[in-house]
Order: structure tokens, then C-alpha cells, then sequence
């Protein structure tokens, strides 16, 4: 991949669809944007194509296009699950981000009739490399997370051309960490119901008078708020990537209990002792199942010990942000310690005084303007628009590395 002077990288994401990929997928574009390189969106059919960026995602602010321009300076981030639909793009340098083999392989069915197992195809290569009009050795990828790199490398993809980009979650999660009273836990288990649900129903029967929550039907407040309440979260889905909800889940000084299937089989993606992690394979039901039960029970009984064991992993998913940012910089080649341009958004309510402040300062690097009544305007000079956006925007985009500084008139 080369970054050229005229440079535009577009981000592929699927429209008015949330989860954690497409967060991932935003968070990039943004942080691209923070190093001052023209970094857009740019969406394929989702759930809402009326409505391509997902509300959750408007206070990122990031520029949409629906056009492509397919040239040799200009760059694409694709992720893996969607590479087949940029085949008509030939100039544009096309990176993958693999945030995750499973649906890699999911969509390689769909479209070619190929898949293997989550737990077959890190113990035998598949030669994806070599598969007829895929141009894979040509392209730069982007690994999410070890059970990716693991992949990557035991299909052959060269090192040179292989970049770790992680992502991090959201602010709450961190801001609230050191607010949880640990002592105010209830004795509440919480799950996933989207993922290994067989497995997780046959411990509820195991235990009916245990207190089992599934995270269903709740917004993001009400996650953050179940996970801040309960003392053990289990996830004995099959983890196709460094999944959100075991994080969000430490954050909120859950105990983190998880089975062995894709990145959780790992260390450094699920890192927790193995007193944690369970063989939830096809057909181990039948043994793990009173084993899991019991230890269930005794973290439980014995929580603020089983929740200090994972210190560690709190702290790991603490730093994730600044690894993050690290990671991006790497990637175009930019000294993360480089003093970039001053980043600059104006709060006021004389619009006026703004504009003429504005014109007054060109080499300023005027961002934003901060203002609730005209939230979702623009002002607009001879050659650009400065979006306004609200004060609460305003403080998510601080976070977030697009704005430096605060300028009140």
C-alpha cells in the first residue's frame, strides 16, 4: 500500500447495520481522519440502505460517498466478508481487514460453495492464495486480533504485507470501570443468546437456581448497565475475532468464563487463565457441563478473588485505544509522536464572529463548530463547510482524537 500526496481511502461498511465490525470499521475512518489523510465512507447494502450510516455511528461525523474513484493513488479497506463485491474496482490498491475468519468462510460459502469448520482451518491450511480471481498476494491485509494472524500465517500470507489494526470500545466502558461497586454485584450470570445458545441452555437446565441473563432486546446503557450489576459473564459462542461483549463484559468487572472455539482457543486474544476457559467442543457436553456448573458456583461465592485473577485482562483492554491509534499510524507510516496540525473546533452562538474568525486565521485548522441550536448545519466558505455539530458531539470527538482544542467566543 502507498499513500500518495492525493490520497483518498474509503472504508466499506455495510449500511444502517450496528454491531462490533461495522464500530470497528468506523473507529478506523475516524482515527485515519485524526492523522489529517481524507479517509471516507462509503457503504454495500445492509439492513437500511435509506438510511446507510447506523445512528449510532453519526457522532463519528465521517464523510459519505457513494462513488468509488477507482484510481492507483486512492486506496480501499474492505472487510474480508465483502471482498467479492469490489472486484469492479482494478486501479484502487485494496487492503482486507480480517475482522473475522469465520464469516470469511461463511461468505465463501454463499458465494463459491467452500467452507471449513472454525476449528478445522487453523490446524489445516486452506490455500486461499491460490483461489482463481481473488487477488489476495496483491493486496495488504489487516489483522484484527492472534486468531487472525494465526490464519493468515498458516496460509502463507507474507509477513511484509500483513498489519495488526485492533479497535476498542466505546468510552462509557473505560469511564466507567472505576465507578463499579464491586461490593453492589448481584448474583447474576450473563450471556450472549446470539451465540452458542445449544451449549448455554443445557448449563441454565444444569442449574435452575441459578440467575441466567441473556443480553437481548437492549441498547447500549442497558448493556453497560446489566454487565456493571452481574458478577460472571460466560461466552461459549465460537468468538470468530477479539470480540466486544467479553470486553465490554471485564470492564464492567464481570468474570470473564468462555469456552475454546476460535480466538478464545488463544491467550492473547482471551487472555485468561485456564481455570476460565472450557473444552466446548461438539460432544464434550456430557463431561463439562457439572464442571462448568461447579465453577460457576464457586466464582460466585468466591467473586472478588476470581475477579482479581483478571486484573490483567482489564488492564490489557484499558490500553486498547492508545494501541489502537499506535496501530493506524503504523500503518500509513506516520510517527505516531509526529506533532500533527493543531486540530481546532470554535464554541459559540454569533455565528457571525465565527465565520470571521474562520476567514481571519486560514492557516488555522478549523474542524468544527460547537453550537446545540444549529446542530447539523454547515457553514460554508468559498472552497469548504465546517460541519456544526453539539457540545455532547463535540466531547465524543475530543475522545476520539478528532479535536485538539477548545476555542470559545
Amino acid at each position: 500500500m502507498k499513500l500518495y500526496p492525493d490520497s483518498k481511502i474509503y472504508i466499506f461498511a455495510p449500511s444502517g447495520h450496528y454491531s462490533g465490525g461495522p464500530k470497528s470499521l468506523h473507529q478506523l475512518c475516524s482515527a485515519i481522519r485524526s492523522l489529517n489523510l481524507d479517509a471516507y465512507m462509503t457503504y454495500y447494502r445492509g439492513t437500511d440502505f435509506d438510511r446507510p450510516m447506523h445512528p449510532q455511528f453519526e457522532k463519528y461525523h465521517l464523510p459519505v460517498v457513494e462513488g468509488v474513484e477507482d484510481s492507483s493513488h486512492n486506496i480501499a479497506i474492505v472487510p474480508e466478508s465483502k471482498f467479492f463485491e469490489v472486484g469492479y474496482l482494478t486501479e484502487i490498491q485494496i487492503v482486507i481487514w480480517w475482522l473475522s475468519v469465520d464469516f470469511f468462510f461463511l461468505k465463501l460459502e454463499e458465494q463459491l460453495h467452500h467452507f471449513i469448520q472454525a476449528r478445522e482451518f487453523l490446524k489445516t491450511p486452506f490455500q486461499i492464495l491460490q483461489m482463481p480471481s481473488i487477488r489476495f498476494s496483491e493486496m495488504d491485509h489487516l489483522y484484527h486480533d492472534e486468531y487472525v494472524r494465526q490464519f493468515l500465517k498458516l496460509n502463507g500470507f507474507p509477513s511484509e504485507k500483513c498489519f495488526p489494526v485492533g479497535d476498542y470500545l466505546f468510552a462509557n466502558f473505560y469511564e466507567q470501570t472505576d465507578s463499579v461497586d464491586l461490593n453492589a454485584k448481584e448474583d447474576l450470570i450473563v450471556y450472549n443468546p446470539k451465540k452458542g445458545l445449544e451449549f448455554t441452555k443445557q448449563l441454565i437446565d444444569a442449574a435452575p437456581d441459578l440467575n441466567f441473563v441473556p443480553i437481548e432486546n437492549m441498547n447500549p446503557t442497558q448493556v453497560q448497565s446489566t454487565l456493571a450489576r452481574a458478577k460472571i459473564y460466560i461466552d461459549f459462542g465460537f468468538h470468530p475475532g477479539r470480540d466486544h461483549l467479553p470486553r465490554e463484559a471485564v470492564m464492567s468487572h464481570c468474570v470473564v468464563v468462555t469456552g475454546k472455539r476460535g480466538s478464545a482457543a488463544n491467550d492473547i486474544d482471551v487472555p485468561i487463565s485456564e481455570e476460565f476457559k472450557f473444552d466446548d467442543s461438539i460432544g464434550s457436553e456430557q463431561k463439562i457441563i457439572p464442571k462448568i456448573v461447579k465453577r460457576l458456583r464457586v466464582i460466585l461465592k468466591k467473586f472478588r478473588s476470581k475477579h482479581d485473577k483478571q486484573n490483567s485482562y482489564r488492564g490489557e483492554v484499558q490500553r486498547e485505544q492508545d494501541k489502537f491509534f499506535m496501530d493506524v499510524a503504523n500503518l500509513f507510516q506516520i510517527d505516531s509522536n509526529e506533532k500533527l496540525p493543531e486540530k481546532v473546533a470554535v464554541v459559540g452562538n454569533d455565528l457571525d464572529k465565527i465565520v470571521e474568525l474562520i476567514q481571519s486565521n486560514p492557516d488555522q485548522d478549523f474542524v468544527f463548530v460547537v453550537n446545540d441550536n444549529f446542530n447539523g448545519k454547515f457553514l460554508k466558505f468559498d472552497d469548504r463547510r465546517i460541519e456544526i455539530i453539539s457540545s455532547s458531539d463535540a466531547v465524543f470527538l475530543f475522545n476520539e482524537r478528532r479535536i485538539d482544542r477548545f476555542l470559545s467566543l
